[in-house]
């Protein structure tokens, strides 16, 4: 370290910063390699290192234990062959002008438009879309689609992506999700289009570290809106057992309130029964701000002190060709709802904020750049801040 880098350290406090990571997605003309993250605590986006690979309908997720962001997987427009590529931005508050993304093994699968999570020091793959160039015929089967999962052990990356067992059905444009409940964890592959049309109103889940090696279709959970290129994230639980999963918008675009997913959302509660059995319940949500197509959502924790809020980023209003009647760009391109406790009426469904000018949030709803299926995630990390006052600005450079 330079006599420089140590004064400028000496001027900075080391505090774990939570930040909302934006990364890459689909510009009005080719697509983005840049990373933004929106800090809860300085309230502002800063540019972040630019990915080895620029990449849509991809993923990334935030490695705690690692405090890193993982990308994974994605392509170059869509429809196209998938990438297997993924990399890794190790974030360090000592060195931040030095952070850059560096490679992880590949995946075994080459995919986009997949499923993504990371528990427990690793990284779960799910289904997506491989190869369409070499797909035969048309409708869902010229996106060569698979169920197949892999896993990546952060831990010991040397032996690069495993598989895991496949899912009942093949699907694009889903999400995964881990979900703790009491002393067991389950991953959900929740939505997705594929060759059964139940994939995209099904929910599928797998017990880790239980006795049954096998993904299982929950028939309580029948979605209420078909869910393909949407957004779901895991709100806080309710209680050591039950817990909720918000879901939103979707590339379904009508012109009727209960065929179109674009504009509503919906809660999925999970509970685990005295057996130990998994139990789950679709929940009504409401309307959305505005329709959001290819939208991400993720949790903040610290943007309000004492309250929870769920993060909405980028997406279109329309898709599709003729789809005119509230077609245009976001007024805002990212949603803030705020979750309440347990004690309203759709357990943590809460309502629509909207922070124009207030300093409090103002700045997070509006991204750097228009974005189109971005991927997002939320972490604690190490972060430098500035020490004694003075105004920071509207954007910051690492």
């Amino acid at each position: 370290m330079t006599c420089s880098d140590m004064h400028k350290l000496a001027n900075k406090s080391i505090a774990l910063v939570e930040t909302l990571f934006v990364v890459g997605g689909t510009l009005d003309e080719g697509i983005s390699a840049a990373v933004f993250g929106f800090s809860t605590a300085s309230k502002v986006w800063r540019k972040f290192p630019d990915l080895r690979k620029a990449r849509a309908c991809h993923r990334a997720v935030f490695a705690q234990e690692r405090e890193a962001v993982i990308a994974v997987g994605g392509s170059n427009e869509w429809p196209s062959p998938g990438f297997a590529e993924c990399e890794i931005l190790q974030l360090n508050a000592a060195h931040a002008h030095y952070m850059t993304w560096q490679p992880l093994p590949s995946l075994r699968h080459a995919c986009s438009c997949h499923g993504l999570c990371h528990f427990g020091g690793k990284v779960y793959a799910c289904a997506g879309m491989m190869n369409p160039s070499r797909a035969r015929g048309h409708g869902i089967e010229q996106f060569d689609l698979t169920g197949s999962c892999e896993v990546l052990d952060l831990s010991d990356t040397g032996q690069g992506w495993r598989e895991f067992p496949q899912l009942n059905l093949e699907r694009f444009g889903l999400q995964l999700l881990p979900v703790p409940l009491g002393t067991k964890t389950f991953l959900l592959a929740i939505g997705g289009r594929g060759p059964h049309p139940a994939a995209e109103y099904s929910v599928e889940a797998f017990e880790l570290g239980g006795t049954e090696n096998r993904w299982t279709l929950l028939s309580d959970a029948q979605l209420q809106a078909p869910r393909i290129d949407f957004a779901a994230a895991l709100a806080e639980e309710r209680d050591a057992r039950s817990v909720d999963v918000v879901i939103l918008g979707g590339n379904r675009v009508t012109r009727g309130d209960e065929s179109d997913s674009s504009r509503t959302w919906e809660i999925l509660r999970l509970e685990l029964g005295p057996e130990g059995k998994l139990g789950a319940s679709i929940l009504p949500g409401g309307r959305l701000p505005s329709s959001r197509v290819g939208c991400r959502a993720t949790v903040l924790q610290r943007l309000v002190p004492g309250k929870q809020h769920l993060a909405v980023a980028g997406g279109f209003r329309a898709w599709g060709d003729g789809q005119v009647s509230y077609g245009g760009p976001l007024d805002q391109s990212v949603a803030v709802m705020e979750i309440r406790g347990s004690g309203s009426g759709n357990g943590t469904a809460g309502s629509w904020v909207d922070f124009a000018g207030d300093q409090v949030g103002a700045e997070l709803q509006n991204l750097p750049i228009k974005l189109h299926a971005p991927a997002v995630c939320t972490g604690l990390h190490s972060g430098v801040e500035s020490v004694g006052g003075g105004e920071k600005p509207h954007k910051e450079e690492l």
